[in-house]
Parts: structure tokens; C-alpha cells; sequence
């Protein structure tokens, strides 16, 4: 197996795991001691191979690097996690819901409307908002293509980068609001968020 394919590998079992205990990549990030998108890379199979780093999200779930690149590794115990895991995982008042709500477009409209024009932000910047607000974690990559698909006429990725950003990884871009949504868009999604909630 090539270094190409382990990091692929690899990234699908990180995911598999953060969001099997319902973390979000920000808080493995910071478990981790490296930056969001660092921990996002590497989740995408496109960070440098390091073994070093990959023994480091590892043992956030108490396990070797070689144990949970295998597929058919089983996941720990919540009483089995490092002490410092499951203190992130149980500060919250409720656990954090992953991907169980399918509202990423509607989240995002909320989130969009309270913007106005020329507006400049980082995907880290909207997951945030996103977590605060909803209780909910998305991964970069579908923020960004969810915003491509869905918001292309009220939103632009520009060229300009976040290079005071510390750490190595790719340096993000920044998006930029350049035509405010409109007050019956977002009311619509606050609606439609409002009735995923009654029929639980």
C-alpha cells in the first residue's frame, strides 16, 4: 500500500471515529494540538504523511496509529477514552448531533442572513456559528461545496488567503457575502428548521 493510499485510509477511519463519538473537527483539532485545517486535511487524505501526527489524533481515542488506520477496528468505550476526551466529549449539555439533521442548506441560510454585503469569512468562521447556534458540526468540505452548489449568487470564494493562519497546512481562503439573502429566504428556512424540530 502506497503513503497515497494510507493517508486516504486513514482520514476515512479519523472521520469514522470523530464522528462516531460526535466531535466535531474543530474540537479533534484542538484534542490534537494542530490547526482546524490541518485536522481537515488529514481527514481528506491530503495531509503530509507523518506518523508522528497520526500516532497524535490516535491516542485521542487511546488507541496506536496502526490500530486505528485498520478498518476493522472496533471503537473503544466511552469510559476507555484519555481523560482529556471525555471531558470534551461531556462538556456539553447535550452531545453534539452529527449529520443526524440533514438542514446544512437551511443552517447556512440562517447563518447567511444575519450577514450583510461584502461580508469576508472563513469556512472555520461559519462551522463555528454553525455549532453555536445549532448544536450541529459540518465538515469544511461540505460547507464549502454546499455554499458552491446553493449559495453561488449571494456567495464567492476570493483569492485572498488566511496567511497570519498558524501551523502548517494549506493556508484557507476567505468567502466573501457579495448579495445579501433575502428576508422571505431566510424566513423560509427558520420555518422549515422549525418543523424538523416538531417532529421529533
Amino acid at each position: 500500500m502506497s503513503n497515497h493510499d494510507i493517508k486516504i485510509e486513514f482520514g476515512k477511519q479519523a472521520k469514522k471515529f470523530r464522528l462516531h463519538f460526535g466531535l466535531s473537527q474543530i474540537e479533534v483539532a484542538d484534542l490534537s494540538d494542530i490547526s482546524p485545517s490541518e485536522y481537515s486535511d488529514l481527514e481528506n487524505g491530503i495531509t503530509n504523511y507523518n506518523v508522528e501526527k497520526l500516532q497524535i489524533v490516535s491516542s485521542i481515542y487511546g488507541l496506536l496509529y496502526y490500530q486505528m488506520g485498520n478498518p476493522k477496528c472496533e471503537f473503544p468505550s466511552l469510559s476507555n477514552l484519555p481523560e482529556r476526551t471525555r471531558a470534551k466529549i461531556n462538556s456539553r449539555e447535550k452531545p453534539l448531533k452529527v449529520y443526524n439533521e440533514r438542514l446544512i442548506v437551511e443552517h447556512l441560510t440562517v447563518i447567511f442572513g444575519t450577514m450583510s454585503e461584502k461580508t469576508a469569512f472563513l469556512i472555520r468562521d461559519i462551522s463555528d456559528k454553525i455549532i453555536e447556534k445549532f448544536g450541529v458540526t459540518y465538515d469544511s468540505e461540505e460547507i464549502s461545496g454546499t455554499i458552491s452548489k446553493n449559495f453561488a449568487d449571494s456567495i464567492v470564494k476570493t483569492d485572498r488567503k488566511q496567511f497570519d493562519k498558524k501551523g502548517r497546512g494549506a493556508k484557507p481562503f476567505y468567502f466573501m457575502v457579495i448579495k445579501s439573502l433575502s428576508d422571505d429566504v431566510v424566513k423560509k428556512a427558520v420555518q422549515t428548521i422549525k418543523k424538523h424540530k416538531l417532529k421529533k
